[in-house]
């Protein structure tokens, strides 16, 4: 990952969030890296320590939800942290939302949130 604290990684945070329609600021200059932002009324945080990170949706009793983690090398630049953070909020966000209403007979995924219908554990 490009260092976070370059001259301008801030500025690059908040014009990603932008582009998705959604906000989100570097939250502190030291380790750990930490984004926080909020998207479609949800407020999440990305935060990054020894090369791994976790995205976290925030509970508005100041409870979290880890919805991914995963190794630095799916953030190369912080641009890319937060597209990948506001896709992974997004996608929970469909997910949770979903009646799975009118889902073909036999399809294994839902077309519209891609939440399996059956146990993927098991054979086709």
């Amino acid at each position: 990952m490009t260092d976070p604290w370059e001259p301008g990684s801030a500025a690059e945070v908040a014009a990603a969030a932008a582009e998705l329609g959604a906000t989100a600021a570097q939250e502190l200059d030291a380790f750990p890296w930490v984004i926080a932002g909020n998207v479609d009324g949800a407020s999440w945080s990305l935060r990054e320590r020894a090369g791994i990170y976790e995205i976290h949706l925030e509970l508005g009793d100041g409870d979290q939800v880890l919805l991914r983690t995963g190794s630095e090398v799916e953030l190369p630049t912080p641009r890319a942290a937060v597209r990948l953070a506001i896709a992974t909020v997004r996608t929970h966000l469909r997910q949770a939302a979903c009646t799975h209403d009118g889902v073909p007979a036999g399809a294994l995924w839902c077309p519209w949130c891609g939440t399996p219908t059956t146990d993927p554990a098991l054979p086709v």
